[in-house]
């Protein structure tokens, strides 16, 4: 599995500091939206407005399964 902590410094240090209406294009959205933009995320993400203590007790308390060897 991949780094709770690192995940989140990586969006907050690169992707945030990106415009505000720069688009994104997530690999995978449980909403199925299909594009969204840096101040919907830095707003809007439900994980990623949380501190980096609470992102990483939420990720952690996910369990989810690792991916699937393509």
């Amino acid at each position: 599995g991949g780094s709770a902590r690192t995940l989140y410094e990586s969006v907050h240090s690169v992707i945030f500091n990106l415009p505000e209406n720069f688009r994104l294009y997530p690999a995978h959205d449980y909403s199925g939206r299909t594009v969204t933009t840096v101040g919907e995320e830095r707003t809007f993400n439900p994980r990623l407005t949380k501190s980096l203590d609470e992102f990483i007790r939420i990720m952690n308390n996910l369990n989810l399964p690792y991916p699937r060897m393509i």
